[in-house]
């Protein structure tokens, strides 16, 4: 059985060790590239390093950005409704 201590699984004492100190047993010196290469290999998107730099300075073309590709038919701020019916 292989016991599972703060949310990380631990096979050795070692492991275990880490774990309660709250460092992952995976990567307990916090290293970013051992970060990346585990979070590739159990399927999570990483975001390249220019782009998380590109969003971080200019973070409102981001949302305009993303506002864009949601509605690309509203233009302007508002839509205008006529009530009189």
């Amino acid at each position: 059985m292989i016991p599972i201590i703060n949310g990380y699984a631990c096979v050795t004492g070692e492991d275990a060790a880490f774990a309660r100190r709250g460092l992952d047993p995976q990567n307990p010196t916090n290293d970013p590239a051992i970060a990346d290469k585990l979070a590739v290999s159990v399927g999570r998107a990483v975001m390249p390093e220019d782009a998380f730099d590109a969003l971080v300075a200019h973070p409102e073309a981001a949302a305009e950005q993303a506002h864009a590709a949601i509605n690309p038919a509203r233009s302007g701020p508002g839509r205008i409704f006529d009530f009189k019916a």
